[in-house]
């Protein structure tokens, strides 16, 4: 004996009695980070030298094709992406910007317990541009700048990006 089978149309919305339950993040917000300062800093993807002039950062402060928060430039594990930048802006001298980092996850609660402990404190930009050789100073000019996200690190191309401003330069070690 066959049975009838079921039409289900699941883009029909489907109501019940029963109230759903919303869950918010408590976001950890580091405020004005340093995502990039002007300088000729060494790419680590291409391992070229490129010059990042202040007109260009200025121009660029606000040009974020995607904004996501990586932890050392992992793009291929969804689990190092741990949050956003946001409210970027150029405040005369560098960009600069908040982090908004996800606690829920095991790896946004590593880095916020490293960075509270003052054991990590980089940024690492990710971005895209048109680079001009620039005879001058011999390197290439990154002009037309646009951000697509930045990622904590340990070894930064450009030392000023950092997490926390007031964080020392250095990490003493001890034998």
């Amino acid at each position: 004996m066959k049975t009838k089978k079921n039409l289900h149309l699941p883009l029909i919305k489907f109501e019940h009695g029963i109230k759903l339950i919303a869950k918010a993040a408590d976001w950890r917000i580091y405020h004005d980070a340093i995502i990039l300062a002007p300088g000729v800093w060494q790419d680590a993807a291409s391992n070229l030298k490129t010059y990042f002039p202040p007109h260009e950062l200025r121009k660029a402060a606000n040009r974020w094709k995607a904004n996501y928060l990586n932890v050392n430039h992992d793009f291929k594990n969804p689990l190092a992406r741990i949050g956003y930048v946001k409210n970027t802006y150029w405040d005369g001298e560098k960009i600069r910007g908040d982090l908004y980092i996800l606690p829920t996850t095991s790896a946004g609660r590593d880095i916020i317990s490293l960075i509270d402990a003052n054991m990590v404190n980089w940024l690492s930009p990710e971005l895209l541009s048109h680079d001009k050789w620039d005879a001058k100073r011999g390197v290439h000019m990154a002009t037309d700048i646009e951000f697509i996200g930045c990622a904590v690190v340990l070894h930064p191309a450009c030392p000023k990006a950092k997490i926390r401003e007031e964080f020392a330069d250095y990490v003493e070690y001890l034998d």
